[in-house]
């Protein structure tokens, strides 16, 4: 497996965002990962990827209809936990 320090969100643009933002990662070799999306009391409010994804830059375009405003924080995580996380925030 690939070492968490060589996992990395580049972006989540744009940010703050209304409706949609498109999330970017890198994955240094073809990695088991989730990408999910939680609110500011932990709880998961989306799950963007949960499976393969491959090496290099991934690009996800989150679209947070019937999401309410306010502020996120997106979690990269293996089969080892959290490897990487950034907060983004939804206007409407």
């Amino acid at each position: 497996p690939a070492s968490p320090d060589k996992y990395n969100i580049l972006s989540a643009h744009p940010n703050p965002f209304n409706l949609q933002t498109t999330i970017s990662f890198t994955l240094p070799i073809a990695s088991q990962v989730s990408l999910t999306v939680h609110n500011d009391l932990g709880q998961s409010v989306a799950t963007l990827v949960n499976g393969m994804s491959l090496s290099g830059k991934n690009e996800i375009v989150w679209d947070a209809k019937g999401i309410s405003a306010g502020t996120y924080f997106i979690r990269l995580g293996d089969g080892n936990g959290i490897v990487g996380g950034q907060r983004i925030v939804l206007q409407k």
